[in-house]
């Protein structure tokens, strides 16, 4: 079996910014059927996310360190641990299409989600 080449960088694709290949994405998700409230969604996503990052930038400049600091600035905000959860699950879909593209290879970070316990009425 041929070994498989990885490339150079972690971006092959230079001048295509994170907003840019988002919206690509959301052109790819819609061609393969998924729903508008889902592409909803990932909109409102993305424009709350540039609210701790600068989704202006290109892609290849994105690193693992960008996305630890995205949540940083989110906790500092006092964002729910839930809501952070959703937006680094959104991150991580965009970024596993990014992987399947070739246009990055930037691994999501992890964050976990703390269980919400709602006391049920008698």
């Amino acid at each position: 079996m041929p070994r498989i080449k990885m490339p150079g960088t972690l971006c092959k694709e230079k001048t295509l910014t994170f907003e840019d290949a988002f919206q690509q994405f959301l052109t790819d998700r819609a061609a393969n059927g998924v729903t508008d409230k889902t592409l909803y969604t990932y909109r409102n996503h993305l424009q709350s996310i540039s609210h701790f990052m600068d989704i202006t930038i290109p892609l290849s400049t994105l690193t693992r360190p960008m996305l630890n600091e995205m949540i940083v600035a989110m906790r500092k905000a006092k964002l729910k641990t839930n809501s952070i959860s959703s937006y680094v699950q959104v991150v991580t879909t965009f970024l596993n299409w990014c992987k399947d593209q070739g246009y990055c290879f930037v691994n999501p970070p992890k964050f976990k989600q703390e269980e919400t316990v709602k006391e049920t009425y008698t």
